[in-house]
């Protein structure tokens, strides 16, 4: 009787999670396929059928923190309501994810941080997929307030620019208290009213 093929997802997942728990005991520098393997139970060479290298190992553990974060993200960027309420929520539910994270374990938090500086192509491709996410609620903002819309690209750097204490999780690490929703509120909201005020109408 042929063997069972094993459900691949689950089993990618089961070292992706034994990867996370290593990752936060040693950090990404001491994590091995081997540990990782060894802790779900398996044989290297079968973590590796799932995985071919430990960069992949560690690249999938990025991806799966930032998939959550996107997953989150887009939700509000497709969601209901007007653009303006869309755009505040999208700043402020970067910093409420990446705040809870941080609190509910500061040691896996770090550990998350060291792993992004290891890989940096994939954090840009984060990046790049959130600010494309995020110029679609701006370009919506724009047209709501009957504002010229080739002018998204430049309205969102600009936001991004004065929100990086609210949403780079380097920054939240090391200035956590500052990082409070209210001041969120107050900094979209006195951006947004300057745009009102300087921004092109569109043209009647």
């Amino acid at each position: 009787m042929a063997r069972p093929r094993p459900d691949v997802e689950l089993v990618r997942g089961q070292l992706l999670d034994a990867a996370e728990s290593l990752l936060k005991q040693h950090g990404p520098e001491k994590v091995t396929v081997t540990d990782v393997a060894s802790r779900c139970g398996m044989s290297q060479s079968n973590a590796y059928r799932f995985f071919p290298s430990k960069r992949a190992l560690m690249a999938g553990v990025a991806d799966r923190w930032f998939a959550e974060i996107e997953g989150a993200l887009e939700k509000v960027a497709a969601g209901k309501g007007d653009a303006e309420s869309r755009l505040r929520r999208f700043v402020t539910t970067q910093l409420k994810l990446k705040r809870a994270r941080h609190d509910a374990d500061p040691a896996l938090f770090v550990a998350y941080l060291q792993l992004a500086q290891g890989n940096m192509d994939a954090v840009r491709e984060h990046v790049d997929r959130m600010s494309r996410m995020f110029l679609s609620v701006v370009t919506d903002w724009l047209t709501e307030n009957e504002r010229e819309t080739g002018q998204a690209k430049r309205v969102r750097d600009t936001i991004e620019d004065a929100t990086l204490l609210f949403r780079d999780p380097n920054i939240i690490a090391r200035r956590r208290s500052e990082c409070t929703d209210r001041r969120a509120e107050l900094v979209v909201e006195n951006l947004l009213a300057g745009f009102r005020s300087t921004l092109k109408k569109e043209p009647s």
